[in-house]
């Protein structure tokens, strides 16, 4: 299409070659051509639904936190798994309840993925780290 509107412009192609095709349905193999085209554009949609909902499912489990995402914390990892603490699911404590958090946190993590991918971080990671969430808005919940 593009380069038939920059004939088009230029003067070396027939005006009329630019009109839109024609959709009729009375012919049979239209039809069936539209068909095809709607179920496959509807597998593909069901298909990508049910991947990004396990997506997400998996972004929000403890083994994609502990082993995946947080990678250079892997004694971190290591004593949360041996706590008491893990009973409880990383993302409820650390990502918070609502939509708002949840932007907030993957957000945040893009950041971090960047940092983990090219070696960004200090070594060794800093403690306390500062901007956390407040412990009034994870830890009370529970405790």
């Amino acid at each position: 299409m593009f380069l038939k509107m920059r004939k088009i412009r230029k003067g070396t192609a027939d005006v009329n070659a630019t009109n839109w095709p024609v959709l009729n349905l009375n012919l049979k193999k239209q039809r069936v051509h539209l068909w095809i085209v709607s179920i496959i554009t509807l597998v593909f949609v069901l298909i990508s639904a049910a991947g990004s909902y396990q997506a997400y499912c998996y972004s929000e489990s403890v083994n994609f936190c502990g082993k995946l995402c947080h990678s250079v914390m892997n004694s971190e990892y290591a004593t949360y798994m041996n706590s008491p603490h893990a009973r409880v699911k990383y993302v409820e404590s650390n990502v918070g309840e609502g939509a708002d958090w949840y932007v907030k946190s993957k957000l945040a993590g893009l950041y971090q993925v960047y940092s983990v991918t090219f070696k960004k971080y200090s070594r060794p990671i800093a403690t306390p780290i500062h901007d956390l969430r407040p412990a009034r808005e994870t830890c009370e919940n529970c405790h």
